[in-house]
């Protein structure tokens, strides 16, 4: 009987521990939940005191979207580029040249000495290097001019001399360049392929040099400067870039010219607050984004906290911060929506009483189902 009712007495005893813990365990979640609920209270009697948010009237945003950085604008067939027109070649100090002429070849080697007859391939056709005076040297004719001349003209120049003199008919003549004579400039900074390039005579200048270097890169140039070879650095000529890669001018360049393109950092746009992931955003400059496509790529809005206003601060031209709120639905004219960002705009979801009252209520709610798990049967 003893031990029957030790037995009795012992398992009574596991079970009104069991039912005691079971008791104080319901105790203290009930007391944190009144805690927690009487908190809820307050936050939500603030949030009806301190009522809507002050949405930006429309006159306000007007004044808030002629602030900050303004995009160029430029009409790029108004811009005054000098007019180069494709020229024919002209040829300088240092050019070699190939003329083909085997009539007048064939008619004159009688009078050559037998070292300067043509034989094999370049038979037929004569070869010279334009000299530091400008002149070439040709069978029979001797010394002949032909610095700043063209090719055709001086196939035309050619064909006279020898025609009727030494040729009853008229000789067929093509002059052809076979190696430009080129001077070096250096091209650094934002271009594709910078280094040392070298130019023929005819494509000293600065929109040549810069497709030569593959041009200026995609993320754009603030300025282009050019440091002329012995002059002070002072005495840098400056060009402008608009639409971040069109110079507004195209400069001869000289041998040795120095070519600096400025790189522009890339336009961004920053998002705070209540996002998926806030940060610093490009903002590249062909594109446009309204507020709440900024938002977007901060991978949207907190789906608990659900604010319903976004706060856009923005430096006006004073330097001076100034900030619009917008709301985050609907399609009136203050709707973020509507409303653009600039590069440089910091996009802020920031708590509100009915944003952290949700969150708040989410969190009692998840608390509560924990415990009603952990106290279950």
């Amino acid at each position: 009987m003893w031990d029957t009712g030790n037995q009795r007495y012992v398992q009574s005893g596991l079970s009104d521990g069991k039912n005691r813990t079971g008791v104080c365990m319901c105790r203290g979640f009930l007391s944190r939940f009144i805690i927690k609920s009487f908190s809820l209270g307050l936050c939500i009697v603030a949030g009806m005191l301190a009522g809507c948010q002050r949405i930006s009237t429309e006159q306000e945003l007007v004044e808030f979207q002629q602030a900050g950085p303004v995009r160029e604008e430029v009409n790029v067939s108004t811009l005054k580029l000098p007019e180069r027109e494709p020229k024919p070649y002209c040829l300088v100090v240092g050019d070699l040249i190939q003329i083909e002429m085997p009539a007048v070849m064939g008619a004159v080697e009688a009078f050559l000495p037998e070292e300067q007859r043509q034989t094999g391939e370049a038979k037929g056709s004569h070869s010279s290097r334009v000299d530091k005076n400008g002149w070439i040297n040709l069978p029979i004719l001797g010394t002949v001019a032909v610095a700043g001349s063209t090719l055709a003209t001086i196939e035309t120049f050619l064909t006279d001399q020898y025609c009727p003199k030494y040729l009853r008919h008229k000789p067929s003549i093509v002059v052809r360049v076979l190696d430009y004579k080129t001077s070096p400039v250096v091209i650094i900074g934002g271009v594709e392929k910078p280094g040392v390039h070298k130019l023929r005579s005819d494509e000293m200048s600065l929109l040549a040099a810069l497709g030569k270097a593959g041009g200026i890169l995609i993320s754009g140039a603030e300025n282009i400067q050019i440091f002329r070879k012995g002059a002070p650095e002072e005495n840098a000529i400056l060009v402008k870039v608009v639409h971040q890669t069109i110079p507004t001018d195209d400069p001869k360049l000289e041998p040795g010219d120095k070519i600096v393109v400025k790189t522009r950092e890339l336009p961004s746009f920053t998002v705070t607050g209540l996002v998926l992931k806030p940060g610093k955003y490009p903002y590249p400059p062909s594109e446009r984004y309204n507020v709440m496509q900024a938002i977007a790529h901060a991978g949207g809005l907190n789906s608990i906290a659900m604010p319903e206003y976004v706060k856009v601060y923005r430096l006006n031209a004073k330097g001076e911060m100034i900030s619009a709120i917008l709301k985050t639905g609907g399609e009136s004219g203050v709707s973020a929506s509507n409303v653009e960002i600039k590069p440089g705009d910091v996009v802020a979801i920031e708590q509100t009483a009915a944003t952290y009252t949700r969150i708040f209520l989410s969190q009692i709610l998840n608390v509560g189902v924990s415990a009603g798990a952990s106290v279950g049967p």
